[in-house]
């Protein structure tokens, strides 16, 4: 008995001093490396491109929290950055400009988690090439070299509706919107913005407002195949958004005055970034990462860089082009027949 109880005395003993001996500290962060964040989506009928290039960090002592709130953790100090132009050559791409990003700090930043005194972005003005290639390079005061390119989506246009000067035409029955898809282009989105005057009738016309709701016809389709795309838009569905939209106002009446199809297309990388981070349907939450930012020294990088383009249109917010009227005489019938009848409170008139 006695022999028992020395064994578990001594295997006590050995373990407390064992317990003892070992370090208390718990080492939360791993050790410290560079990381660096690049986001920028090129679109050749922009006049101004923009990036953010950002640090990542963490202060073991205060936390993310804190060191959000502090600018100088967020910006690379004496960051060098440019945007490549490639032509190409056969089967290669060859170099053909090299653009200066310069720092921007005039755009400023919303409130929220991070710190919003300014925000350093990079930009440039050049006029770009949807036949060229665009590589952005960040050096870091460490010396490290971040990069990415992308190749740009194509500019496209609507084939249907079809469009003549005065007309869009559209019927509350089914209505097909055609486009040929642009080379580069895998990720779409389309918005109807119906624009429309907001008025009071015992009022003088000076104080008509224009305005205008956006109803999105579809988000995030992918689109890997090249070719003529078609969708099929019920008029009514339009009739239906607006009437769940608007607000009823007893004292005001409201002028249709075009409907404005917004299609925006982007590229293979933003579309797999997109992809990758839409919410899960499985009971597994856990996901893969992507980036296609690249550290030469191989240093971990966030961010994407990729490409877009929005179909151009001349149509203003007042919506007084007259290109993008809508006076279809079935229009006005459906306007006139739903509207009325079945959304009195909608106020259209004629």
């Amino acid at each position: 008995m006695l022999m028992k109880f020395m064994k578990n005395f001594f295997a006590i003993l050995l373990i407390s001093c064992w317990l003892t001996s070992c370090n208390n500290d718990l080492k939360i962060a791993a050790d410290w490396k560079e990381v660096t964040a690049v986001w920028g989506l090129l679109n050749a009928n922009d006049s101004v491109h923009f990036f953010r290039i950002t640090k990542g960090y963490l202060d073991p002592k205060t936390g993310a929290s804190v060191g959000a709130k502090v600018e100088d953790s967020l910006y690379y100090p004496n960051l060098v950055a440019r945007l490549e132009e490639y032509s190409a050559s056969g089967n290669n791409w060859i170099l053909s400009r090299s653009l200066p990003l310069e720092e921007d700090r005039t755009v400023p930043k919303d409130s929220g988690f991070f710190g919003n005194k300014y925000q350093v972005l990079y930009k440039t003005q050049a006029r770009l090439d949807v036949s060229k290639m665009y590589k952005v390079v960040a050096i870091t005061p460490s010396g490290d070299e971040v990069t990415s390119e992308t190749k740009m989506v194509n500019n496209f246009a609507l084939s249907e509706p079809a469009r003549i000067p005065g007309v869009i035409r559209m019927s509350r029955k089914t209505n097909n919107i055609k486009f040929t898809t642009p080379a580069n282009g895998k990720i779409h989105e389309m918005t109807a913005r119906v624009h429309y005057t907001q008025y009071d009738p015992d009022q003088p016309p000076q104080t008509n407002e224009f305005k205008y709701v956006d109803y999105t016809i579809y988000k995030n389709l992918f689109i890997n195949t090249a070719g003529l795309f078609t969708y099929s838009l019920n008029g009514l569905e339009i009739l239906e958004f607006l009437n769940q939209s608007l607000p009823k106002i007893d004292t005001i009446n409201r002028q249709l005055k075009g409907i404005e199809f917004i299609v925006h297309v982007g590229g293979q990388d933003l579309a797999t970034f997109i992809n990758i981070n839409q919410p899960s349907t499985s009971i597994v939450q856990d996901r893969p990462s992507f980036t296609n930012i690249v550290s030469k020294k191989g240093n971990p990088t966030a961010g994407i860089f990729s490409s877009r383009i929005r179909i151009p249109t001349n149509l203003k917010d007042t919506g007084i082009d007259a290109n993008y009227y809508l006076q279809s005489p079935t229009f006005r019938e459906v306007s006139n027949l739903d509207s009325l009848a079945k959304y009195p409170l909608l106020k259209f008139v004629w």
